[in-house]
């Protein structure tokens, strides 16, 4: 299952769940987290305000130095914001999420 919101995008294949993210030198760099390990904080969007599904889990670090383009959003390497229109797809991937979970 792939999320695509603004420049980012989350996928998840049942066993880990892939961030990907855009540089400024057009690559991109994918963070890959383990489904048992990861922690999922979920704002819902507002009238005012974009989601948010921001990733942590213990000992994982992101790649140091990112340049991020212009016009990107200028989150942490595991945040992934989003409007009110992907709602839908990003509950059915957090409750795909939350089954492989158990």
């Amino acid at each position: 299952m792939r999320v695509k919101s603004r420049q980012r995008s989350v996928e998840f294949d049942g066993k880990t769940i892939t961030i990907t993210v855009p540089t400024k030198r057009l690559n991109r760099i994918k963070n890959r987290l383990p489904v048992d390990k990861v922690k999922i904080e979920h704002r819902k969007p507002t009238v005012w305000q974009p989601g948010r599904l921001r990733f942590t889990a213990p000992g994982v670090t992101g790649h140091p130095d990112v340049k991020l383009p212009w016009l990107s959003d200028k989150d942490d390497q595991f945040t992934i914001v989003y409007g009110s229109g992907k709602q839908k797809e990003i509950e059915q991937f957090l409750s795909a999420v939350k089954r492989a979970k158990g």
